[in-house]
This record gives C-alpha cells, sequence and structure tokens, in this order.
C-alpha cells in the first residue's frame, strides 16, 4: 500500500500517521532437479554470482549486475536465511515459486533449451500445483517476453495445468505497436489480442540495475537516487554537469532516434559538455550487459537521460538512470508501459515521454524542451526520483521498499483478483 500523496504545493506528503508494518507474501520455493534447475544452489546463494562483484564507488553497492539475472536475484533474496518471505510449508504459502531455468542465457540459448524441455516431466515435480493452487504459482523469465515464444507448455502458450499460473518478463504485450521500424514482435498469432491470450497473466518486472540498496550500509550512506534531498525546496533545481546525456551504441535498436541523438549532439550542440554528454561518443561504444564501465557514470552528474529503445522498446539503461537520480526521457509508449507495479503511480512525476515521430521531424529541440522545463516541475521530478527510485532496484538484502518487495506484493494481489474472477477455485 502507498500513503504518500502529491500535494498542491508540490511536496510528497505521507498521509500515515507511523510506519506501515510490512507484510511480507509468504513463499515457497520448488527444489527442481537439475533438468530444470541450472544454477548450482551455492552459486544461487552467492551474493557475487547473483548480482556480480563490486564496482569501484558507491561503497560497494555498484556491482556488475548482469541484465539476465533477475530471476536469480528473486530465487537468491527468497532463499537468504531468516528472510520475511520464504516459507517451507506450502499449506501456508500465498505464492508458489518455479525458478525454471535461473541461469541466464541469450535468446538463442533459450530457443535451444525451450524446444528440449519436457513440460509433463516438470509438471510432476510441481507437486503442490493444482487447480485451486494454480493462480499462486508463478514463474520469473528473465528476458522480454518475445524471446519465449518457444518456450511453449509453460511461458507461450501453456498447457492446461498451467495456464493460471502468473509469468513475469522483462516487458510485456504492449497495446499499441504503430510504428512500422520496430519490428520486434515476431508474432504467430493473426491477432494482438490471440497473442496475448497466449501469455497469459503476464506482468514485465525491471532489468536489474547496476545500483543495489544494502540494509547493512544505507543506514549512515546516500545512494545515489538519494541525491536529492527530500527537504529540499522543490523551487530549487540541483545542480549537474550535463543537462542531457546518453549511454548506449547508434548502430542497434531504434537506430533512427539514436543517429538523431548523436546528429543532434554534434552538429547542433557542438559536443558542449554541458549541454549533452555522449562517452565514447568518436568510437565504437562496446555493448556490456553484464558489466557497467565508466560511461555509466554520466548518468550519476546529468539531469536527463535519454533512454531511445534498444533492442526492445524496454532497456536495462532505464533502470541505471532511475537508480542514479537521472530523470529518464523516453521516445516509445512502449518503453514508458514498462513495470506497472514498480512506478506506475508515480512515473508521470519522475519521467518525460517525448513524440517519437515529432523528434524524428526535427519539430521538438532536445534542449529547448527540457530546458524550457519550470524549475519547479523538475525539483519534482528529481524529488520524486528521491522518493521512489528505490522501488526500481533490487537490494542485495531484505528490505519492505525494494523491487523485490513489490513484485512479490503484486504477485499476491494478482492472484487475489484472479481468485476473486474465479479462475482459481476459493
Amino acid at each position: 500500500k502507498n500513503n504518500q500523496t502529491l500535494t498542491a504545493t508540490g511536496q510528497w506528503n505521507d498521509n500515515s500517521e507511523e510506519e506501515e508494518e510490512v507484510s511480507c507474501p509468504k513463499v515457497y520455493v520448488y527444489n527442481l532437479s537439475s533438468e530444470f534447475h541450472d544454477v548450482d544452489l551455492d552459486n544461487v546463494t552467492s551474493r557475487d554470482f547473483t548480482f556480480g562483484r563490486k564496482n569501484k564507488g558507491w561503497k560497494g553497492t555498484l556491482r556488475t549486475t548482469y541484465q539476465h539475472n533477475g530471476g536469480l536475484i528473486m530465487e537468491h533474496r527468497l532463499l537468504q536465511p531468516d528472510n520475511c518471505y520464504y516459507t517451507d510449508n506450502p499449506a501456508e504459502a500465498d505464492l508458489f515459486f518455479v525458478p525454471l531455468l535461473m541461469g541466464p542465457k541469450k535468446a538463442h540459448i533459450w530457443k535451444e533449451i525451450c524446444q528440449s524441455l519436457n513440460v509433463s516431466r516438470l509438471l510432476t515435480e510441481l507437486t503442490f500445483l493444482n487447480d485451486k493452487t494454480a493462480c499462486q504459482h508463478f514463474f520469473f523469465f528473465s528476458k522480454g517476453h518475445y524471446s519465449g515464444e518457444y518456450c511453449q507448455g509453460w511461458f507461450y502458450d501453456p498447457v492446461h495445468q498451467l495456464q493460471n499460473a502468473m509469468r513475469l518478463a522483462y516487458s510485456h504485450v504492449a497495446g499499441k505497436a504503430e510504428d512500422e521500424d520496430l519490428m520486434y514482435f515476431r508474432q504467430r498469432s493473426p491477432t494482438p489480442e490471440i497473442y496475448k491470450a497466449r501469455h497469459p497473466n503476464l506482468v514485465s518486472v525491471p532489468y536489474p540495475s547496476n545500483l543495489h540498496w544494502d540494509n547493512e550500509i544505507n543506514y549512515t550512506y546516500t545512494m545515489p537516487w538519494e541525491k536529492h534531498t527530500t527537504n529540499r525546496n522543490p523551487n530549487t533545481l540541483a545542480t549537474s554537469a550535463a543537462l542531457i546525456s546518453f549511454v548506449g551504441r547508434f548502430d542497434h535498436g531504434d537506430v533512427p532516434v539514436r543517429q538523431k541523438i548523436l546528429q543532434l549532439c554534434r552538429d547542433v550542440y557542438h559536443n558542449n559538455a554541458t549541454i549533452c554528454s555522449i562517452p565514447d561518443a568518436d568510437h565504437e561504444v562496446h555493448r556490456k550487459s553484464y558489466a557497467p564501465s565508466d560511461d555509466l557514470f554520466v548518468k550519476a552528474s546529468s539531469t536527463f537521460c535519454l533512454e531511445p529503445a534498444g533492442d526492445s522498446p524496454w532497456r536495462k539503461s532505464l533502470s541505471d538512470s532511475i537508480s542514479f537520480g537521472c530523470i529518464p526521457v523516453l521516445f516509445h509508449e512502449m518503453s514508458d508501459d514498462v513495470a506497472p507495479w514498480h512506478w506506475g503511480s508515480w512515473k508521470q512525476q519522475a519521467r518525460v515521454l517525448v513524440d517519437r515521430q515529432a523528434f524524428l521531424n526535427s519539430e521538438i529541440d532536445l534542449y529547448a524542451l527540457l530546458s524550457s522545463i519550470p524549475p519547479k516541475l523538475q525539483g519534482l521530478m528529481q524529488l520524486t526520483l528521491s522518493k521512489f527510485a528505490r522501488q526500481f532496484q533490487y537490494s542485495l538484502n531484505q528490505d519492505p521498499h525494494d523491487g523485490i518487495h513489490v513484485t512479490l506484493t503484486g504477485l499476491k494481489n494478482q492472484m487475489l483478483e484472479n481468485k476473486r474472477l474465479g479462475k482459481c477455485p476459493v
């Protein structure tokens, strides 16, 4: 439950008189055989394996987190000693987590493995799955949902027994996909409605950022997203080295938008680093899906971080921008629709959504647009990130305000709603 609301004065107000007691959904974690679980338990419980090694700066909270480790992070957190979620008693479980194929994989590996996966044998290991509990089961597919089209029987076009199970991925079936040049969806079905039906109970969650709250040190340490302190006057702005920054390549993803950004920064803004900062703009930037480079640090010193679509409309970079306290600038509604549980209630006060086609037609000048945002509004956006960005990242340990807690709470609420709708017997 979120008791915080926006007041007429542009401040966030907590309506609760005292700290609300945190409710932890109880989760039973299946102990799958090696046929279906491809990560050794020692690695699952290893912080360095799951979150990546420590990187310089930010007191060890910055790590080389692989983008495909979302499900592994979920399992790691659920198996941590003394966490409030885990239960080995299925009778008291609100949710049942199926840690299927938690090892990080690229799309071609998923295709190969899913084509040979025996769903019938998987069902024999889900000993507590029945018509009543199906709504309580969930999977975590640590890729965009479109990469799971070969994972038939459990993720895409699931068998009857798993029809009502819930599925997490880094993307969901979008309601709008009108841009002909964004060919991200290899739809097998004749209509989006049927395609969506073949991904039942699918919800998108954030990619793991490289920054992670640590309750062992954060009582005395301020995370980057907290740099815009909540007691600051929203009419005064926090200073940044650059107004705009972009971290990424220009030869993949939404290439037209990325090339337009490069052209503006070079030819219109004349590589003025106080206006537009692009690390390594003059040479190839290698893709770093598993380790942050020094280029990432520009986000911490920028006011606005540009987030054009990548291989899909959803980018890991969005999670990093939010965790560094940089206001994300999006160019597509599908990017904006991601992770509704994690920022759906506050994103309109924390991001800028640019009309993609108008930008490509040179009808929008980014510098003119972003520099014209009134100080009070920009201050509100920065304060909003300071207050809520923690919900968009996955903490190193138990945290009632992070993305793991938001995800599990969202799953429980969705399960209760599905049961109310009669999808599973109560």
